[in-house]
């Protein structure tokens, strides 16, 4: 299966009209891996803060709270904002992974959930040296139109 499209948050629909989570790009943003335990909290849409997903994953190089997405951009692209970053890279042994979860960081453990991602159907593991690579799409990772 591929990975499903990014959904918005339904809190973070309202912290962005209050300025709550910023998209510019000074601004830093996580992307963490969860479980199957995390479907509830995320499909909910009601969570706001990392902390009350749960079922992070754990291992290999990915460490715990995220890892910080690269060359973020919000910017006009024809008639649409978009929301953009790069292609996001973990390498080493990792189990359970179902979803992607996009941030904005508040602190080292905490930040506000922008959005996320269901990158399978169940759970799959990377193993040993192998790499998980989320692309995010050409045309970003949400516009709005």
């Amino acid at each position: 299966m591929a990975a499903g499209a990014w959904k918005i948050n339904k809190n973070a629909k309202l912290k962005l009209g209050t300025g709550s989570i910023v998209l510019a790009a000074a601004t830093v943003f996580n992307i963490t891996l969860h479980s199957i335990g995390a479907s509830a909290n995320l499909i909910s849409g009601l969570v706001s803060v990392f902390t009350s997903i749960g079922s992070e994953c754990a291992g290999g190089g990915y460490a715990a709270n995220g890892q910080t997405l690269s060359s973020n951009t919000w910017a006009i692209s024809g008639q649409n904002a978009k929301f953009d970053s790069s292609d996001w890279v973990v390498t080493g042994s990792i189990a359970s992974i179902k979803y992607a979860v996009i941030m904005q960081s508040v602190s080292a453990t905490s930040g506000l959930v922008l959005c996320f991602s269901t990158l399978s159907a169940t759970g799959f593991d990377v193993s040993g040296t192998n790499t998980l690579t989320i692309q995010m799409n050409t045309s970003g990772i949400f516009t709005l139109a």
